[in-house]
């Protein structure tokens, strides 16, 4: 099955609730948490 990425902040509730629906809907996903990463945050921009 295909993994969606998730960027995720860890201050935002908005990235906890999209992990909590996709945990619900049984969607794997690679949590790729940027916050006081900038090395990570260079692979969004």
């Amino acid at each position: 099955m295909v993994r969606v990425n998730v960027d995720a902040i860890g201050t935002r509730p908005t990235c906890d609730k999209f992990k909590r629906l996709l945990d619900k809907w049984r969607i794997p996903y690679n949590e790729l948490r940027i916050d006081g990463d900038s090395e990570a945050l260079k692979t969004i921009r």
